[in-house]
């Protein structure tokens, strides 16, 4: 999961809007406790 979620950071900050929000929404589904994937969505 962790290495997903800086994938999402790295396509973010690369300019790569949506992809990263896509991720970042997967991620926030597969796990919904996490506090930092949401707070990477917000």
């Amino acid at each position: 999961m962790e290495t997903k979620l800086e994938k999402a950071i790295e396509l973010r900050k690369s300019g790569h809007l949506q992809e990263s929000k896509e991720m970042l929404s997967h991620l926030a589904e597969e796990y919904p406790d996490d506090a930092s994937i949401h707070y990477q969505c917000a």
